[in-house]
């Protein structure tokens, strides 16, 4: 890891170095292994359908010819399935070049990157910043930073990356650490 200026004002630049590995140790970095339902659900319909192709072409070489189209007709869904699997496979590569959600806790500022998003956090702009957690019985609690601007503009981040809670502590440690230094 080489040695890098930790105030570099450039997100873009940020990104870039924590997707290489090769940021400062100051630097809190945070990402998500999402992994889609979809995904999960499909691998397991391509099992299953292999496993009736497989039985259908080990029964179809004991059957009499006349109950054959049956298994044939299973044998050709599961080539299907096999094509559509490598279809998403392909996309899902593809997919899989881009950086996972990242969100990354600089000293004087917050960078998050999701779905070729960027957005940032600068702590110099914020004259106030507080923690709200909402949450509903049966889904796990949003965690929300409000955010009020030196401008007037408040906003609102939703910190929706795995181990939010102790994201959003850091970011608040970060910027409490940042308010104290900048009035000195």
């Amino acid at each position: 890891m080489q040695q890098h200026d930790s105030h570099i004002a450039d997100p873009n630049s940020v990104l870039q170095l924590v997707w290489q590995e090769d940021y400062p140790n100051i630097w809190r970095v945070f990402s998500s292994n999402e992994t889609s339902v979809l995904s999960r659900l499909t691998i397991f319909l391509i099992v299953l359908i292999m496993l009736f192709s497989s039985l259908s072409l080990c029964i179809a070489l004991t059957v009499p010819l006349q109950q054959l189209s049956w298994f044939i007709l299973l044998f050709l869904l599961g080539l299907f399935t096999i094509f559509i699997f490598f279809m998403r496979w392909s996309r899902m590569r593809r997919k899989g070049k881009q950086p996972k959600p990242t969100m990354v806790v600089l000293p004087d500022r917050v960078v998050e990157y999701r779905q070729q998003r960027i957005r940032t956090l600068v702590f110099a702009e914020i004259s106030y910043m507080r923690l709200r957690v909402e949450g509903y019985q049966e889904a796990p609690p949003s965690i929300l930073l409000d955010i009020s601007h030196y401008n007037g503009q408040r906003t609102v981040w939703e910190i929706d990356i795995a181990l939010a809670d102790m994201i959003a502590q850091c970011i608040l440690d970060a910027y409490t650490t940042y308010r104290v230094q900048s009035h000195h």
